[in-house]
């Protein structure tokens, strides 16, 4: 694994691109994250359990899973948590490292700071997230 600057200088083109961030937003987004890093096979949150963090990969894939079906793959620059933070109660899905990973971690209080701070970005997020949790929907069969 990166040291953090290292990775925070890898996620900025993908993360200014995503999020429409110069370089002084970018810095300032992440002034208050903590890099940790989790093994593989280890969740990072689980399906219906409430977070009040979010977690930006910074290297690494995850799996997502849903009623013990893996649903998708997550990997560098995806959001994961965001859900709990816009006001869902509790996490929709598993999500477990399938490789090593380095994540950044934002606190709920600095994440609801950059959202008053940042409102296009939170306008992007939360878009992100309408997508996916629509995406995720098992439609009904016939």
């Amino acid at each position: 694994m990166s040291t953090e600057r290292g990775l925070l200088d890898s996620l900025r083109p993908l993360m200014q691109s995503r999020y429409k961030l110069d370089d002084t937003t970018f810095e300032d987004v992440f002034e208050r994250t903590t890099l940790i890093s989790v093994k593989e096979g280890k969740p990072i949150f689980k399906e219906g359990t409430h977070s009040e963090f979010l977690y930006v990969i910074a290297d690494g894939f995850a799996d997502v899973i849903k009623k013990e079906k893996k649903i998708a793959t997550v990997k560098k620059g995806d959001l994961l948590g965001e859900m709990s933070l816009l006001g869902v109660d509790k996490s929709s899905a598993t999500v477990t490292a399938a490789t090593p990973m380095s994540l950044f971690k934002f606190h709920k209080s600095w994440f609801d700071v950059l959202m008053n701070r940042y409102p296009e970005m939170n306008t992007i997020i939360v878009m992100e997230a309408l997508n996916r949790r629509l995406e995720q929907t098992e439609l009904p069969t016939e």
